[in-house]
């Protein structure tokens, strides 16, 4: 084998080492981006609100009317329920962004009607 073989051969190594290390790994969501209630995450139940202790978002339940049960343990209730995780964040494509209100927020920024 010649020098010249064994240095293009060195060279396209070198080149297929960089461009797999250049490769983006796959992206995880953020847990500062996490809506609504995670059973395995710190939360204080029971009361009107709830905190979530690693990322700081605020859910507030207000129950409206009455509890109307079904059987078996089973009931359901008209609720309003705040999650102060107001925004969204969309991507454009090409390295670019937005933020939108977020589209579950049925009643009003941050408020959702559910039953």
């Amino acid at each position: 084998m010649t020098k010249r073989r064994m240095d293009l051969r060195v060279v396209a190594g070198l080149v297929l080492l960089l461009g797999l290390a250049a490769a983006p790994a796959p992206a995880q969501q953020s847990p500062n981006k996490d809506n609504g209630f995670a059973p395995e995450k710190v939360f204080h139940a029971g009361d009107l609100d709830s905190v979530n202790a690693f990322n700081g978002n605020l859910v507030l339940t207000l129950p409206i009317g009455s509890s109307y049960p079904v059987g078996g343990g089973l009931s359901y209730q008209l609720t309003l329920v705040y999650n102060s995780n107001l925004w969204e964040y969309v991507d454009l494509g090409g390295g670019n962004s937005t933020t939108v209100p977020n589209r579950l927020a049925n009643a009003g920024l941050g408020w959702r009607l559910s039953l």
